[in-house]
């Protein structure tokens, strides 16, 4: 069950970095996602340096640091 939960969500989690990066991609504007935990911040990052034509970095303070996505 929580495993089942902590798949789901880092399934979720790289859907939301997958649409993100295309967005981006397309609009060629930066994107600011809402802010997440520490770990969820890892996944998208890591979702994110596989997709090429953009990037990503945090800004913010814990608790509301967040994920900005930028085209390269």
């Amino acid at each position: 069950p929580y495993t089942t939960l902590f798949r789901s969500r880092t399934e979720t989690l790289i859907d939301l970095a997958e649409k993100t990066a295309a967005k981006v991609k397309e609009t060629g504007r930066e994107y600011v996602m809402d802010p997440m935990t520490n770990s969820e911040r890892k996944i998208i990052h890591k979702a994110l340096s596989q997709i090429e034509g953009v990037e990503s970095h945090s800004e913010g303070d814990d608790p509301n640091r967040y994920v900005v996505v930028t085209k390269v």
